[in-house]
């Protein structure tokens, strides 16, 4: 497996990727095409190996303008990995016919509805987080040597089959991770996988906090995934799960940095994302009970949505961030994560199994594999409560945290 980040590979790696596109389409330069008309191109390609290809080579080539440092003309492509794009300006409309568009969400894997539903419930009544408050992280003064060494470390004591797969990718770590800072409110981590090339190459965006420990463990886990099974993120079938292995190992970082560093400071960091997981599912509820109601005004949807106990605004943020793609590909991997991390915890080498098993898996249909998963007994729910109530009172001392609360508007 080749690992180097250098500019002439690049970009003869896109010319490569623009010529097998010539052949799929018969377009001669994507550049040289307008947006409709390409998105038109790809939503009428009807063989679906075609599709699956073209998907792949535009993945690539997104991924590859970014690595460049570049704007990519066409970087709405990710989104068509997931589904047909949307053409149309959601955002310079009214909130009702933004909302109007969008109420069918959980319609979209309708096997995975009721567990969606029921980490909800359980979120909202069972667990007494305050849900409407995010806690800021205290920043740590971590080089990125620091940050490479505890990355080795926690793959090093985590297991020896994944430890040799992860140093397969850590030892060019010279050529592939790029660190940056960022001051954006929080660590942004991207590990971009080129199919075409059996690469991947990782960037950390670092915000000086704990988070970016966690952060460059979890991107490390998809190079590490990819290079066991290179098809695992881009498999149709497996991707509205493909958040799931580098989120569970984002459960056990949390409680290595917790020990071997001597702070609990890491579980604020869990805290919020259990507040984010919540606000995309109560989201997506509150659109899937719009759906069957009669509103016809912006003043009749705001009182609905707060009659519910809920706030326009973070629904609109969360269809702004493509609320299906968030909710499939993160929050329902993380209520499957909780299930092999409570296996984790009293069954090592059974948790270890199955997430091998689940990195190589080849199914015939997303719902194929989301039944595998359950027959792995990794039922959605099932310890959820327990985890949310433990990260709770891990983050209840803000004395002992040093950090503050900040209630969401």
């Amino acid at each position: 497996m080749k690992y180097k980040w250098k500019i002439n590979d690049l970009e003869e790696y896109i010319k490569l990727l623009k010529l097998k596109l010539y052949n799929l389409l018969g377009i001669k330069d994507i550049n040289k095409i307008d947006t409709n008309t390409l998105i038109n191109i790809l939503n009428n390609i009807n063989d679906e190996e075609t599709s699956y290809n073209v998907k792949i080579l535009l993945a690539d080539l997104n991924q590859a303008h970014i690595l460049l440092g570049e704007i990519c003309p066409y970087d709405f492509l990710e989104y068509y990995l997931y589904g047909d794009l949307d053409t149309s300006d959601n955002y310079n409309r009214k909130s009702l016919d933004i909302i109007k568009e969008h109420v069918s969400i959980l319609d979209k894997y309708p096997f995975a509805k009721d567990d969606l539903l029921k980490a909800r419930r359980i979120l909202k009544y069972n667990t007494g987080l305050p849900l409407d408050t995010l806690f800021s992280m205290k920043q740590c003064n971590l080089s990125n040597d620091d940050i490479l060494e505890l990355t080795h470390d926690f793959y090093k004591q985590f297991d020896s089959y994944f430890f040799k797969k992860f140093m397969g990718v850590f030892k060019y770590r010279k050529d592939i991770v790029s660190f940056k800072n960022y001051d954006g409110g929080g660590t942004l981590g991207t590990c971009y996988e080129l199919l075409c090339a059996s690469t991947s190459y990782i960037q950390i965006l670092r915000d000086h906090n704990i988070g970016d420990v966690t952060t460059t463990i979890h991107e490390f886990m998809h190079a590490t995934s990819f290079s066991i099974n290179p098809n695992h993120l881009y498999d149709p079938n497996k991707d509205f799960l493909s958040e799931f292995d580098t989120t569970f190992i984002n459960l056990l970082a949390t409680d290595y940095i917790s020990q071997n560093l001597k702070t609990e400071q890491i579980y604020a960091n869990s805290f919020n994302a259990l507040v984010d997981h919540y606000n995309s599912i109560n989201s997506a509820y509150i659109l899937d009970l719009i759906k069957d109601e009669d509103i016809t005004s912006n003043k009749d949807l705001s009182s609905f949505i707060k009659s519910h106990e809920a706030n326009l605004e973070i629904i609109l943020h969360y269809i702004k961030m493509d609320l299906p793609f968030y909710l499939f590909i993160y929050s329902l991997p993380f209520i499957f994560a909780v299930e092999l991390y409570n296996i984790y915890k009293t069954d090592k080498d059974k948790a270890i199994y199955l997430l091998k098993k689940i990195i190589n898996a080849n199914c015939n249909s997303k719902e194929e594999y989301y039944q595998m998963m359950l027959d792995f007994g990794l039922i959605p729910g099932r310890h959820l409560n327990t985890y949310a109530v433990d990260i709770n009172k891990k983050v209840k001392s803000k004395i002992k945290l040093n950090i503050d609360g900040v209630k969401m508007t």
